[in-house]
């Protein structure tokens, strides 16, 4: 009988101890402001199967934004699609 409380106390230490973690964890990871940034797609280029490596096996699609940075999508983009990034800063 005392063996299974001292098991019990261990884990019950253990859980909270997690718990605690967790929550300090939780706490440092909150942000205090959240920045949208808008960019529309200038320019679009696709790539054929194989054409970057030999195991891609569909089409890559490219767009250009405003702002000169480039993405890619399995998917493919329009001129004047706008792309929304979020910036998380403290």
């Amino acid at each position: 009988m005392k063996r299974d409380n001292i098991i019990f106390l261990a884990v019950l230490t253990i859980v909270v101890s997690a718990l605690a973690i967790l929550q300090v964890a939780a706490d440092e990871r909150s942000y205090k402001f959240e920045k949208r940034v808008v960019n529309y797609v200038d320019s679009t280029w696709s790539t054929k199967p194989g054409q970057e490596h030999s195991l891609q096996t569909s089409y890559k699609y490219y767009g250009r934004l405003d702002n000169g940075r480039v993405i890619s999508h399995h998917k493919p983009f329009n001129i004047g699609d706008s792309i929304v990034s979020v910036h998380y800063g403290k």
